[in-house]
């Protein structure tokens, strides 16, 4: 930027900031009497900065997928793994026999219904079928075209 005075022209140097951040910039001003470097003023700028918090993105959480014990197949082979499980164990006291019998079920659980993956990054949409699917397939290809 170039500001012309009555007897020279003056060099102006520039604050950069971006255009998000614009409304921050409050006063910009040249210090007339000190020389940064020879045909440049110094500039001063007052910016307004706050606090700005970023959201932390969720990590996805994996379950496991009790809902496959509905299956009877799946119910006697879940029950075969407790019994086999906690057949061999000794444990005295409440809290023992509590800490064996729950570490057995979810141990159990994990490995005869697995987990899940977590949230899907998209959503699936309740709109989309497979005649929308065939008409975007089409539409694409012909682009290709």
């Amino acid at each position: 930027m170039t500001y012309e005075s009555g007897r020279s022209k003056l060099q102006i140097d520039f604050i950069l900031v971006r255009r998000s951040e614009l409304s921050a910039v409050k006063d910009v001003k040249i210090i007339a009497g000190e020389e940064c470097i020879q045909q440049h003023r110094l500039l001063v700028g007052v910016l307004h900065v706050t606090e700005q918090h970023r959201r932390c993105r969720e990590k996805p959480v994996s379950r496991c997928r009790v809902w496959k014990l509905k299956d009877i197949s799946i119910q006697s082979q879940f029950f075969d793994e407790v019994q086999s499980m906690l057949s061999g164990k000794k444990v005295t006291g409440v809290e023992g026999v509590w800490r064996t019998f729950q570490n057995g079920l979810l141990v159990t659980a994990d490995k005869v219904c697995g987990r899940t993956r977590g949230r899907l990054k998209q959503k699936e949409t309740w709109w989309w079928n497979d005649d929308v699917a065939k008409v975007v397939e089409d539409k694409r290809r012909l682009f290709k075209v």
